[in-house]
């Protein structure tokens, strides 16, 4: 009404203070509306407010406190999702398997997009990697094999450090190695596949000396404590050297 008014004639005094006192109820209005936490209804009013007249008392006042209140309500539902990350990274959903918006490193992703953080969430991520490789120890505790593969392949998706994984997967390899043996897989596998504990020099034939060069061809059973039996010799070079082994 006000406002048809000022149309019809901009001098119109009646008109300007009736404009101006609905701006400095909208103000008010808004005011109590940011109090009962109703902020989308505030910042309504306080649009409203400046429209009708932009020099009104309480205008910037309004503005400064719905600003504040948003940026805390920013804060608490990023906590929020903080916690809900940490809360998914103790209880083990690393791998992917499930509900995406369960896993803790989709959830880093997705709030890295909505308010980065390097070193919060890079905090986080650390925290994560430790967590996964954990979960890989665990499972490798159980024979659980299927899920520490899982373990090392998001390992290297999430680029967890080479020396730790790599430790991990050679454990992996030897606990599958004793679990088919201990099945009655008696698989011949290379030397090199095996890790060397202790080394002891040879003996070498009386008429031999230690410059005789030569080599025997060993087969030979490694127990799952280590222990070498069953040892034959394959063929070799020097036949003292094959009697001698």
């Amino acid at each position: 009404r006000w406002r048809a008014l000022l149309a019809v004639d901009a001098e119109n005094r009646a008109a300007r203070e009736g404009l101006r006192a609905a701006a400095v109820g909208l103000v008010e209005t808004g005011a109590a509306a940011a109090t009962s936490g109703q902020g989308d209804v505030a910042r309504q009013l306080l649009a409203a407010a400046r429209s009708a007249d932009a020099s009104v008392p309480g205008l910037a006042a309004l503005g400064a406190r719905l600003d504040s209140l948003e940026r805390a309500s920013r804060e608490q539902a990023r906590e929020t999702r903080l916690a809900g990350i940490r809360t998914a990274i103790r209880s083990g959903a690393l791998l992917g398997d499930g509900d995406a918006a369960s896993d803790a490193f989709a959830q880093i992703d997705a709030l890295a997009v909505a308010s980065p953080d390097e070193e919060a969430l890079e905090a986080l991520r650390s925290d994560a990697r430790l967590a996964l490789l954990e979960l890989g120890r665990s499972a490798l505790a159980t024979e659980d094999f299927p899920r520490v593969a899982q373990v090392l392949e998001r390992a290297e998706e999430q680029g967890v450090d080479a020396g730790r994984t790599d430790a991990l997967a050679a454990e992996l390899a030897y606990r599958r190695y004793l679990a088919d043996f201990a099945r009655g897989d008696w698989t011949l596998r290379a030397i090199s596949d095996l890790t060397v504990l202790e080394q002891v020099a040879p003996t070498y034939p009386e008429r031999a000396t230690r410059a005789a060069n030569g080599w025997v061809d060993l087969e030979f059973t490694v127990g799952s404590n280590g222990r070498v039996s069953d040892a034959r010799v394959l063929e070799g070079t020097k036949q003292r050297l094959v009697e001698r082994a």
